[in-house]
């Protein structure tokens, strides 16, 4: 019992030493006892922000062929467009929505299909993750056209 005793006294006055080193170390430092000196807490990284995109063909020719595609985690807006744009693989494919760390989705209605204009019917919006995008997304899309929509894609950075 007196061994278990002194070894829980020289445990915790091994932390209060420690405790006390790192408090005369500051706020951005912390003692080293190999060496005795205060060194810098590692800062950590600035957060890096994350690009998305997301590419619709603005001409399908019927519902079936719809072709989207999304693209995230670019470094890059101009990285995530373009990751995008070739996924959705046709000449006819345009951005249909673009984000920075956040959620994003298309809505479409049924003005969609068939159109040649290419932007006609086509909404998008964004969220803090994947169910208020697309909510925000489909609420857009009814309010503006009047007409009931879906949901063709959703994608979040990070």
């Amino acid at each position: 019992m007196k061994k278990l005793f002194l070894f829980i006294v020289m445990l915790f006055g091994v932390l209060s030493v420690q405790s006390l080193a790192d408090a005369m170390c500051g706020s951005n430092g912390e003692y080293n006892p190999n060496d005795g000196k205060c060194w810098p807490v590692q800062q950590s990284q600035k957060k890096v922000d994350l690009y998305g995109a997301i590419a619709l063909d603005s001409q399908p020719l019927d519902a079936t062929s719809v072709r989207v595609y999304s693209w995230v985690n670019e470094r890059t807006l101009e990285g995530a467009k373009y990751g995008a744009l070739k996924g959705c693989g046709v000449e006819t494919c345009k951005i249909a929505a673009k984000f920075k760390n956040e959620c994003a989705a298309v809505a479409v209605n049924e003005d969609f299909i068939g159109k040649k204009d290419g932007d006609s019917g086509v909404y998008s919006d964004t969220g803090k993750n994947f169910s208020q995008a697309e909510k925000n997304a489909l609420n857009y899309c009814e309010k503006e056209s009047g007409k009931t929509c879906i949901i063709v894609r959703s994608a979040c950075t990070g």
